[in-house]
């Protein structure tokens, strides 16, 4: 370890700038004093102004060399004792907090300052918050299991590329790595100005579209004609043996989870959206809709099948995003419209994986927003463009990820056109 100053000359400038130089563990750190003088006072030997003492130019300069020298053998000590070689931007934050004479600060563990952010932070919508607290217990989990505390130090060095390869083992598909490391990023650059983090370059999980149905209008109908009386509903339960307890509630509860995905299937509405519906949102046909994940507007005009469920009164009736999905999937079951095979592509670990399933066991509340973007394109009657508006999304390559059309739907439709005939 060295630290030297040294006069930066240069043949155009009357005065040079002084340079304190480190070498510390095969690394050379420089950095500017920000102190400049006439180069014939300099003593490189003494590493001080020679100047008369009642100079008190000089003396103050000699004094502010001496205090950044002294700061730079203090980072030197630092890095010895924690046995870290540092990056120059390490080096010269502890050289400041030196200089400063500043306390070290506390630096909290990725997780920590990740917790506290979704304590503080009421800006999101409750799905966001939902994501973010499962990730968090994600990463808690990793911590325990590898007995470490992700840092954010650990983080910058490449350790997003630890929790991915740990997710891969655990069966994870590339798609949920991906978004657990996008949020790890997230909160990584929201810590960046208080920290002083160096950037976080080249940390990405490659992401693949993700195989999803959509439902043909027929399949729709077989769901809107399903009947859901508490006869039929205990018939069909006890026929797949379900443990599920069956009383005039959750009967209910099965009419306003159909009515709510409808409703999403015809206007396209997210699940948190179409399932906090309320009467003024709808006027004049039109239901308009403040998108509670993005916070923009959309003014959707509904049809005759949309206005039918608003008279009957399941619409505005409250329900758990969860009982949803669960409560569709088996109205799906029971019109036996959806009993046919569907072939998935996942991608888990790294590796593409084609799935079976019949399709009614695919079909998610989100099915409906796709169902409803799919249906207006193949109608031909609506432009892309239209379909992003009503949507509400940015841009025209988000539209087009919605839709959800086979090659062998694709086909068959073409195959009715007058130049395939």
């Amino acid at each position: 370890m060295s630290v030297t100053l040294c006069i930066h000359k240069s043949a155009l400038d009357a005065t040079s700038c002084i340079d304190v130089v480190v070498r510390y563990r095969g690394k050379r750190y420089k950095k500017s004093t920000g102190i400049s003088i006439q180069p014939s006072t300099w003593s490189k030997y003494s590493e001080k102004i020679l100047a008369p003492s009642t100079d008190k130019e000089a003396v103050a300069k000699n004094a502010a060399l001496r205090k950044q020298k002294k700061a730079a053998e203090d980072a030197c000590n630092y890095f010895t004792e924690q046995c870290i070689t540092p990056e120059p931007w390490e080096f010269w934050d502890r050289f400041n907090r030196c200089l400063l004479d500043e306390p070290d600060r506390v630096v909290e563990g990725l997780c920590d300052y990740m917790e506290n952010m979704i304590q503080t932070d009421s800006a999101h919508a409750l799905s966001t918050q939902t994501k973010w607290k499962s990730t968090l217990r994600i990463l808690r989990d990793f911590e325990k299991e590898k007995h470490l505390i992700i840092s954010f130090k650990w983080v910058s060095a490449g350790g997003c590329d630890q929790i991915t390869q740990w997710m891969y083992e655990k069966g994870k598909s590339n798609n949920y790595a991906g978004g657990v490391i996008k949020i790890v990023k997230r909160v990584y650059n929201h810590a960046r100005g208080k920290l002083d983090l160096k950037p976080l370059i080249g940390v990405k999980v490659e992401s693949h579209p993700k195989d999803a149905v959509y439902l043909t209008s027929d399949e729709i109908d077989a769901i809107a004609d399903q009947e859901l009386t508490e006869e039929t509903l205990s018939e069909f339960l006890k026929r797949i043996n379900s443990e599920d307890i069956l009383t005039s509630y959750e009967v209910k509860m099965y009419n306003v989870a159909r009515a709510k995905f409808l409703f999403g299937c015809y206007t396209g509405l997210r699940v948190s959206d179409f399932n906090s519906i309320k009467e003024l949102n709808i006027r004049e046909g039109i239901v308009n809709v403040y998108m509670k994940k993005t916070k923009k507007k959309v003014a959707i005009p509904l049809n005759s099948k949309a206005r039918k469920l608003i008279s009957s009164g399941f619409l505005f009736e409250s329900i758990p995003d969860q009982d949803i999905n669960k409560k569709i999937k088996i109205i799906c079951r029971m019109t036996e419209a959806m009993d046919y095979p569907v072939e998935i592509k996942k991608h888990i670990a790294g590796q593409a994986i084609i799935e079976e399933h019949p399709k009614w066991d695919l079909v998610t509340s989100h099915t409906a927003r796709r169902s409803f973007a799919t249906n207006l394109h193949l109608s031909g009657a609506v432009s892309l463009f239209d379909i992003m508006l009503l949507l509400g999304h940015s841009s025209i390559e988000t539209t087009r990820n919605y839709l959800r059309v086979s090659a062998d739907e694709n086909a068959l439709r073409l195959a009715k056109l007058d130049i395939f005939k």
